[in-house]
């Protein structure tokens, strides 16, 4: 039998997390301004999110840069369908009868932060 230690558990954590989209990433850059998105408005460990999103702007401008707005946008939706059945088969003299089913659909919006900002 195998077992795991915590390092070992936290390690796969960790990188299960990181493969569901965990990376801060660049939207949008031009030479005066920029916008970053982030999957949460965090700076926790272990993704610090914050800190990769303000290392990406000082790349873009080592000269400085300000943060013109940041906020939580709506980026797409998702929708998940649902089917009830109710009821059973029968066969009675060569007939099929067949129980009712119900359909549902939901829609949510999905979310992410950015940050709009500009080079001073």
């Amino acid at each position: 039998m195998k077992t795991f230690t915590f390092p070992t558990f936290l390690l796969g954590v960790v990188t299960l997390l990181c493969s569901m989209g965990c990376a801060v990433r660049q939207v949008y850059r031009d030479a005066s301004v920029g916008v970053i998105a982030l999957p949460a408005n965090t700076n926790k460990w272990p993704f610090r999110y914050r800190d990769q999103a303000h290392r990406i702007m000082g790349e873009q401008f080592p000269q400085g840069y300000a943060v013109i707005s940041e906020g939580e946008e709506v980026v797409g939706q998702s929708t998940n369908y649902d089917e009830t059945n109710q009821g059973s088969v029968e066969f009675c003299d060569g007939l099929i009868s067949i129980g009712s089913s119900a359909y549902s659909a939901t829609t949510t919006d999905q979310h992410e932060y950015r940050i709009h900002y500009r080079g001073k």
